[in-house]
């Protein structure tokens, strides 16, 4: 829930700082703990909510190939001979990045597509919508992103299929 609320608050600053794209890394260690597939169902069908409803051009995932340098990789030298040192070498430094860029959309006056990006829910606090709430909306315009057993799916798509859910964020 931070790592979501961080990831709106850098769409956030792109758009306040009148930027065209946005990279996101995503560090090391988070994408080691999520499998492929949680990944994907989580943040990607987020983006893609977001480009579905016009609040963004596009994005894309670029996983890049780069050499760490850190402390654990550190090889002893004088113990190995040159080629098994450039072998160990190869194997220990060699680390899979991820990186999402999204392409930022303004209208042909110059304004974003985005005028407030804000979260709902926290990680101390969840913030649950039901089925019957969903039909009592606080404003006409904009969204809420809601994740239910069906998915991550906006406030109107909730409607129609009459399910409720943890609200996540709201964009107008």
């Amino acid at each position: 829930m931070q790592f979501l609320s961080n990831r709106l608050s850098q769409i956030s600053n792109g758009y306040s700082a009148g930027r065209k794209t946005i990279q996101i890394k995503l560090p090391h260690k988070y994408t080691q703990r999520f499998s492929e597939v949680n990944f994907k169902s989580n943040y990607i069908s987020i983006l893609e909510i977001l480009r579905s409803e016009g609040y963004i051009r596009a994005f894309s995932v670029v996983t890049v190939n780069r050499r760490s340098s850190g402390a654990n990789n550190s090889i002893d030298k004088s113990s190995v001979s040159k080629a098994t040192y450039a072998s160990q070498l190869e194997e220990t430094k060699l680390v899979k990045q991820r990186y999402l860029t999204v392409y930022l959309k303004y209208d042909k006056q110059g304004k974003p597509a985005i005028r407030n990006i804000y979260s709902i829910s926290t990680p101390g606090r969840k913030t649950v919508i039901g089925s019957r709430a969903l039909w009592q909306p606080l404003s006409t315009s904009g969204n809420t992103i809601l994740s239910t057993p069906r998915g991550i799916i906006t406030d109107r798509e909730a409607r129609i299929l009459n399910v409720g859910g943890v609200a996540l964020f709201g964009v107008y």
